[in-house]
């Protein structure tokens, strides 16, 4: 039922343990470690939607999270809760954190503008998180528990 996209072209990574990350010190890609990538495989975005205009979102999200840098090093789940007497909510998650939320609306031609806001919002969330920051990281709790 879900689709699993690549966010970017793959590179072939030569003599490197699994799950490195090939970002500079000090970037954004480089302070979540291992918390995005999951046995080694990042910059996936998974489609949960079930509807057209859920999927038309999901295409247009896509083609706007390819343009962010550093977006190939984080794994994002698209889903949809939909309804005919409300419309459709997106909810895009980093792992299992909520990181965007919105209501779409029934005319498809607006789609595109708000998945456009959705990649510039979801973008501004991952990086400002405070669980991404080095050294916030509580040692009782599990990385999917964050």
């Amino acid at each position: 039922m879900a689709l699993l996209l690549p966010a970017a072209p793959a590179r072939a990574q030569q003599d490197e343990p699994a799950g490195a990350l090939d970002a500079a010190p000090g970037s954004a890609a480089s302070a979540i470690g291992e918390a995005v990538l999951v046995d080694g495989v990042g910059g996936l975005i998974v489609n949960g939607t079930t509807t057209g205009i859920g999927q038309e979102f999901f295409r247009a999200f896509n083609e706007f999270w390819r343009e962010k840098p550093e977006g190939d090093k984080f794994t994002l789940t698209v889903t949809e809760r939909a309804s005919r007497r409300f419309g459709s909510q997106i909810f895009i998650y980093l792992g299992q954190k909520r990181v965007y939320a919105a209501a779409l609306p029934f005319k498809l031609h607006l789609v595109r503008a708000i998945s456009e806001q959705a990649a510039e919002a979801t973008y501004t969330n991952i990086i400002s998180m405070d669980m991404f920051a080095p050294g916030a990281a509580d040692p009782d709790l599990a990385n999917d528990e964050m």
